[in-house]
């Protein structure tokens, strides 16, 4: 097979749109607004007269945001349907009267969005029903350093190309509060009193360069050398096995050596051939005798002896991007080894997503 081989990576407006709402359910907009009225008011009643001013203030903007949320995602409103979903809503209300930042109604929109995309979900419902009680509860730079931690460990580079997978990871960053990040452990005792994250009291957290030599080892592989005669083998195999030579690219970080073009071994799996069929290109995925050929090749490229030369090299390479080396010297300063929670965790997505909302969704 000829062809050639890839990686598959994988303001204020008062008023809801009735025609579109009414497109994914029977509920009208003037039910869509008795309900959010009626949550709404039930959380005023809570409060005492002298309060009531402010509290009608704070409420007033997070209808706002809950209206906004039901224009840009109208097929959210199926959720009121879900008792479950209606009782979550008035948490956030009661909890929007707490709270004295707008901020704060922009986050318990987001979290409530990601409720009510999965109104039956009980995992999700329990991180983000306990989420909402919170929100007015943690300062901004715990926030933040909620957020970055989970992006530590979701965002990945998916593209084969070191330069290019670290450039696509340091732009992400500088799309985070990467420069309000909170210092000493002080966040930490207040996130983990709150059910967002908890403290293992054993180990500690690896530094930024290890966690990633780990998530992405293809590009701190050792590699082939160029016309070796493990390179020799190594092109005679892919020939053998129908896989384009191209598979393989010169290593960014070893002069003079080849390694597949992945970030790590799972990705080998994810890569698909393109080929022309009919007249045009179409992408064929690999069989089980072409990974197992490739699974063999990254091992060959892997060389126990040589992995601190390797993170040495990729720590040099990643002084090249700021943003990620502003995540670097923060994370590398944390004084222990925190794990996010269900409640954390969801916290954390509602932010980036507020944050903005091009940003990849974090897995609750």
């Amino acid at each position: 097979m000829s062809g050639k081989a890839i990686q598959k990576a994988g303001a204020n407006s008062n008023q809801v749109q009735a025609e579109t709402v009414n497109q994914y359910l029977g509920i009208s907009e003037n039910r869509v607004s008795e309900i959010i009225n009626e949550r709404c008011s039930q959380a005023l009643a809570n409060c005492v007269l002298e309060s009531r001013f402010v509290a009608e203030q704070r409420i007033s903007e997070f209808k706002t945001e809950i209206i906004g949320l039901f224009v840009r995602k109208p097929n959210l409103v199926n959720a009121l349907a879900e008792p479950s979903c209606v009782d979550s809503f008035g948490r956030a209300a009661r909890v929007a009267t707490r709270s004295t930042e707008y901020k704060d109604k922009e986050l318990l929109s987001e979290l409530l969005g990601r409720r009510f995309e999965e109104p039956n979900n009980r995992h999700v419902a329990a991180g983000i029903n306990r989420a909402i009680e919170i929100v007015d509860l943690i300062t901004g730079e715990e926030l933040n350093g909620l957020t970055v931690c989970f992006a530590v460990n979701q965002y990945t580079p998916i593209s084969g190309a070191v330069g290019e997978g670290l450039a696509a990871l340091d732009c992400l960053y500088g799309k985070l509060p990467i420069h309000e990040l909170p210092n000493g452990g002080a966040w930490i005792d207040n996130l983990d009193i709150h059910d967002a994250l908890r403290v293992s009291p054993f180990g500690s957290l690896l530094k930024l360069a290890d966690y990633y030599s780990k998530a992405i080892s293809g590009y701190v592989v050792w590699g082939l050398e160029k016309d070796s005669e493990q390179f020799e083998k190594a092109a005679r195999s892919l020939s053998e096995a129908n896989i384009p030579v191209d598979v393989l690219l010169d290593h960014e970080l070893h002069d003079g050596y080849v390694r597949l073009k992945v970030p790590n071994r799972g990705a080998i799996d994810e890569i698909i051939i393109i080929g022309q069929g009919n007249g045009s290109p179409n992408g064929v995925p690999l069989n089980p005798e072409q990974i197992s050929v490739l699974d063999r090749l990254f091992d060959q490229m892997s060389v126990a002896e040589h992995e601190q030369e390797m993170k040495v090299a990729l720590e040099r390479k990643l002084e090249n991007y700021p943003n990620i080396l502003t995540v670097q010297d923060w994370w590398n300063s944390i004084p222990s080894a925190p794990r996010l929670t269900v409640v954390g965790k969801a916290l954390a997505n509602a932010n980036a997503r507020r944050i903005d909302p091009t940003l990849p969704d974090l897995e609750i």
